[in-house]
Parts: structure tokens; sequence; C-alpha cells
């Protein structure tokens, strides 16, 4: 038997598929390396193949068994081993069909029942699938590892979007806070008319249901366990001061589309409140770690101005990520940021970019 019959009918045994635990998420990266050439790929009939190479998109194969060979995939000879046995690559698989998106949080001060401007909350799913799942990996992704860490995105864009057209759907009379079934439909309108910020990813939403708009002044009899625990995180004069968990995120990479350069910003803080137990200090500090981190990768402005958005990722965290952590461990507090700092390196050759472009040099 020669080499290449080795490699077809030796290597070409082996699949390349989705993993079982990556069903639940929108995107979910190949982990077990570079796909070897004559490999069976085998995609579902509600997903694509997305093969990339350094946030590149090299080819996107549909449902359906394919043999991972020049005839088939051309477009991966750029990317061929010089040993001629595998592809330099990776492959992400994408969901076209819809992804539940849980939504929990506050979408901001709404005018309730009685004509007051107060702060509601939201609970919910929407549905999200890939219309582009090119787009997903290429404008979604970039370089990033998928799965969890890209739904969060997902799920922090839609709360976002969901914030920003609330108001307009009910000052148009196109749904009404006190009616919660009239909410997700006008929502879910919103999302095909690309008014819920996913689009860009490559997504769309499929359908959304809303459970819940409430807030601390107009609880209707259902969750109201919830929203009271909710309204005691984001009191700060109800919470003790001790400080017991610190965390930190040390030079997060930034690519400054203004001054185009790459940048290192470094976020530090602590949480404030119930003590937080040993055992589970450090997924304590993940969970609000993880969570500053996709905030912070969103972030399309100037890195110059990165320090003044602390204050808005501190009420993210808490009045968002904190309650989901306080139904967990039963805890009590707000968590606190105290410095975004860019490294100094950095700052300095943002702020020669930034002179040189105010005065044209």
């Amino acid at each position: 038997m020669g080499v290449e019959d080795f490699v077809r009918h030796g290597v070409g045994q082996l699949r390349v598929t989705r993993p079982a635990e990556g069903r639940r998420t929108i995107t979910c990266p190949y982990r077990m390396g570079a796909p070897p050439l004559f490999s069976q790929l085998e995609v579902q009939g509600d997903e694509a193949a997305v093969f990339h190479r350094q946030s590149t998109v090299l080819g996107v194969l549909g449902p359906g068994r394919h043999s991972l060979s020049p005839p088939i995939t051309p477009f991966l000879e750029p990317v061929k081993s010089s040993d001629q046995q595998r592809y330099e690559c990776g492959v992400m698989f994408v969901s076209t069909q819809g992804t539940p998106i849980a939504l929990d949080g506050s979408v901001g001060a709404l005018t309730d029942t009685s004509g007051r401007v107060v702060e509601f909350f939201l609970m919910g799913v929407v549905s999200v699938g890939a219309s582009d799942p090119a787009a997903v990996v290429a404008r979604g992704i970039g370089v990033g590892e998928g799965g969890e860490g890209f739904d969060a995105i997902v799920q922090q864009r839609l709360m976002g979007g969901i914030s920003a057209r609330l108001s307009y759907l009910f000052e148009q009379g196109l749904a009404a806070p006190s009616d919660v079934r009239t909410i997700g439909p006008a929502l879910h309108s919103a999302g095909r008319g690309d008014q819920l910020g996913v689009a860009v990813l490559g997504l769309e939403v499929r359908s959304v249901e809303v459970s819940r708009l409430v807030s601390r002044d107009n609880l209707p009899p259902a969750g109201r366990e919830g929203v009271q625990r909710r309204a005691e995180v984001a009191a700060a004069d109800a919470l003790p001061g001790e400080v017991s968990c610190r965390f930190g995120l040390a030079r997060i990479p930034f690519w400054d589309t203004q001054f185009e350069m790459m940048a290192h910003v470094s976020v530090v803080g602590h949480f404030e409140g119930d003590h937080v137990p040993a055992a589970r200090e450090a997924w304590f500090k993940n969970a609000i770690t993880e969570t500053l981190r996709q905030a912070a990768m969103t972030w399309t402005g100037t890195v110059l101005d990165l320090p003044a958005k602390k204050d808005d990722w501190a009420r993210y965290v808490t009045h968002v990520v904190a309650p989901q952590l306080a139904h967990r461990e039963n805890l009590r507090g707000r968590v606190v940021l105290d410095g975004v700092e860019i490294s100094l390196q950095d700052h300095e050759e943002l702020k020669r970019r930034r002179a040189a472009k105010l005065y044209g040099r």
C-alpha cells in the first residue's frame, strides 16, 4: 500500500463532526486539531461547517457528508501541510436553525403604568440562527473560540438592542408594558428589520418570547421574588461595605478602529457585599471576569475612551450578572471597578496617533 493509499483508506476513516456537547450553542469549534486529508466531514441538516485560518474564511460546506480531498475542497489547497497529510486550518460548526438565547436583565428606564420613569427588568428567550455562517466566523468570532463565549456576546448585544428599542415601541403604541404578550411580536419584527444588533454578526432573529417585564414599583403577581432580589442587589444603600472578593483582568487585547493599532487594557475591581465562600471564590471571580471580558471585546470605540466605560460595565455586572450569581450562591452585593488602565507603552502610542490625527501630521 502506497502512502497515498494509506492516507485515503486509513486517515480517510476519521470523522470530522460537531462534538455532542456543542449542540446547544450557535457555534462550536472542531477541537481535534487540523483535519486530515481524506477525512470525512459530517454536517447535520441544521448547521454549516466554516473553514477558517487566522480570522480569514476559506470556505463553507453545507449539510451532508463530504470528503476533505482536493476535488471536493479545492479552497483548502493553500493551507495543505508540507507533508500533504492535513489542512492547517480550523473548522467551526455554525447552527443555521434557531438556537435559544436566554434574556434576563435590565433594559433601562421606562415609563411604568403610573407614568413614572423607573428601571425595568426583562426575562425571555430569543431564538437566533445564522443567515450567513461565513460572516458569523469572520465578523462575529474573529480569532475567538466560539461556543458559550460567543453566545454570551450575542445575548449582550440582544439586551442592548432591546433596551434601545422598547421606548420607541411603547411610544408608537406597537407594544404595551402592561401587556407582555405584545412585546415579543414587536421585538421579533424589530429583529427581522435588523434593529436588535445581531445582523452585523451574520445572525438573524427567528423568534422572541418575553415572559416578564417588571420594575420594583410595577410588579406582576408572578416573579416577585426574583425582581425583589434584583432590586436588593441594585440598591447600594442596603448593602454592607466590606470587600469580600477581588478580581482582575490582565492585558485584554483591543483593536482600536480609529487609530488602527492594537492596545492592551487591564481591568481590576472587587465585590462588596456578602462573603463569598472560599470554595466558590474562583468560580465567582471567573464569572465576573468573563462577563467583563465579553463586554470589553464588544467595544467599538477608541481605546482612549475605555476608562469612562468602567461605571457602565460595573452597573451591567451588578444588575445582570450579580443576580444570577446570587441565585446560585445566595449572595447579595455589588461589583466595583477600581480601574481601567491602558498599558503605558500603548497609551503613549495612542496619544501620539491621536495628536497626529487631530493636527493632520
